[in-house]
């Protein structure tokens, strides 16, 4: 089971943070991570702007270059860039992965269309992995998890609302085409793609997903192919910096 931390309540989205730091960029994970820390660029404090780098540093820069890089190409489309950013945040975090496939998803399918504390709460508290938490924590943490997936678009309402409405769901297809390649290399094959629970994330089912896939196809991501029980996944763009650089038109 992946691990619960309650590194929500200190790093939520942080897309703000995020966005400044692909503006300053520069292809060195080091050198960059030195130029905010002797900047002004987070305007908080030191200790807040330690902890907000090592989280910014286990999802963006820990896995390489071409993460930041396709980033900062998709700066200029506030969804896709959101989107992409809920993807790395929701990998790099256990809860914040489980809460979306273990909690959102069968919540939304099976016809709820609103989450409260109270829920969060409660999944919390049966779940062995959060169980030893002091109930003041738990109540901390399932309130940063509904505003930080408020702020990554998958919930909307009142920031201090402990009541939040589930978004219908939505996946741009330069984020899709992000994220599927992303994840091609973590799946034994494409169906295991098409299937993958990082779907879930995106409160998807499986006919959106393969929809996607079609879109990606129709502008020239990959070629998508399924005869019966056959499924192929031919790409066309080498690498995240094509793939997010293609025309969703």
């Amino acid at each position: 089971m992946n691990e619960f931390t309650t590194r929500i309540i200190k790093g939520g989205a942080l897309l703000a943070e995020t966005r400044r730091l692909v503006d300053v960029w520069n292809g060195d994970a080091e050198e960059t991570l030195c130029r905010i820390r002797s900047s002004e660029t987070f305007g908080k404090t030191q200790a807040r702007k330690k902890d907000i780098l090592v989280v910014l540093r286990r999802r963006f820069l820990d896995a390489g270059s071409e993460i930041p890089d396709a980033l900062k190409r998709l700066a200029n489309d506030p969804t896709a860039f959101r989107q992409a950013c809920y993807y790395e945040a929701a990998r790099t975090d256990g809860l914040l992965s489980a809460f979306a496939t273990e909690l959102l998803y069968p919540w939304y399918r099976q016809g709820h269309r609103d989450l409260s504390t109270a829920d969060v709460v409660g999944w919390l508290g049966a779940d062995p992995r959060s169980r030893v938490w002091h109930p003041r924590t738990r109540e901390r943490v399932a309130r940063g998890l509904l505003s930080t997936l408020r702020d990554f678009g998958l919930l909307e309402g009142a920031v201090r609302g402990r009541r939040k409405r589930i978004c219908v769901p939505h996946l741009s297809l330069r984020a899709f085409g992000y994220i599927a390649l992303r994840e091609r290399p973590r799946r034994p094959s494409d169906r295991a793609l098409l299937q993958a629970p990082v779907w879930r994330w995106f409160l998807l089912d499986e006919q959106e997903v393969r929809k996607l896939f079609l879109d990606a196809d129709r502008v020239g991501v990959l070629r998508f192919s399924e005869a019966g029980r056959l499924l192929r996944v031919d790409w066309l763009v080498r690498d995240l910096r094509e793939a997010v650089d293609v025309s969703p038109a």
